[in-house]
């Protein structure tokens, strides 16, 4: 069975949309103002952030395009360092735990494969083992 166009599919529940979801819950956005410290203003600014990037958003992708994968890369670990220090500093909090987290984090980011498995697998099964080694050992009940 054929679905008709999607501009006659939908036309008779605009209305709907339009009447039950006219703006989001007033204490929704009373959260986020408090919670980020953003306002309309700064709204407004990154809508005019995003038309001006989807005007030259072909222009950029030429641009990566056109240089080398090894400086792509490079941008993109450079650009990733943040996320990469927090996540390591909120999976080292745990003292039980660091070692694993560590173990995890470490061999994943090898990138090693064995059998045809990706690190991301092999990470989390050292890190599972690592827990269980260190959870149910005699050493954990020591320190």
């Amino acid at each position: 069975m054929h679905s008709p166009d999607s501009t006659r599919r939908f036309s008779d529940r605009v209305e709907n949309y339009v009447r039950y979801r006219p703006t989001y819950p007033e204490g929704v956005l009373k959260v986020l103002r408090q919670e980020t410290g953003l306002s309309s203003e700064d709204a407004i600014a990154v809508g005019i952030f995003y038309i001006i990037t989807g005007i030259f958003g072909a222009t950029v992708g030429s641009l990566f395009a056109a240089l080398p994968a090894e400086l792509i890369l490079a941008i993109a670990g450079l650009a990733l360092l943040g996320t990469i220090g927090k996540g390591l500093a909120v999976a080292l909090v745990d003292k039980k735990d660091r070692e694993a987290a560590l173990i995890t984090f470490l061999v994943t980011a090898s990138g090693m494969a064995l059998f045809g498995i990706g690190s991301a697998f092999w990470g989390l099964a050292a890190g599972v083992l690592s827990t269980a080694i260190t959870r149910l050992s005699v050493f954990s009940r020591l320190s």
